[in-house]
């Protein structure tokens, strides 16, 4: 919010209604940049890694490691483990990961499958595994101890 109000009720209830930040209007450019600048950041960092159980993600170098050894992944089983990871603990549709993976490219399911059976094998020391819900697609779940 950017508000002339120096009245803290203003603030208070700003807040309260879902206000992340509250500027003066007095604000000086160079601190408004600073500030905007920090909170980049922070969201950059903080979107910028998935850890499930032993694999974490590093979205903004398009690794991927497991036991902290980094995988060798193709570009597609990244973007699979990805839309998984990040929707997790909710499945996807064949659909959804299609359109997720290859957006308006036509590509057949079994495509998708064989994508799937390579990703597995790559993952099979995961604490977790990925499961074909006949009637919601696909999923995350943690293995069986």
């Amino acid at each position: 919010f950017i508000t002339s109000n120096p009245h803290d009720e203003v603030r208070i209830s700003s807040y309260t209604k879902g206000a992340a930040d509250f500027f003066d209007r007095m604000l000086r450019k160079e601190e408004l940049v600073a500030r905007m600048e920090a909170r980049i950041k922070d969201y950059r960092q903080s979107s910028l890694v998935i850890k499930l159980g032993n694999l974490d993600v590093q979205m903004n170098k398009l690794e991927c490691y497991l036991n902290q050894q980094k995988m060798d992944l193709t570009l597609i089983e990244f973007k699979i483990l990805v839309a998984l990871a990040s929707h997790f603990p909710q499945s996807l549709s064949k659909d959804q990961l299609l359109a997720i993976i290859w957006g308006k490219d036509v590509v057949t399911s079994n495509n998708l499958n064989s994508h799937f059976y390579n990703l597995r094998l790559k993952l099979s020391d995961w604490s977790y595994e990925i499961e074909n819900h006949r009637t919601n697609g696909y999923g995350l779940s943690l293995k069986d101890s």
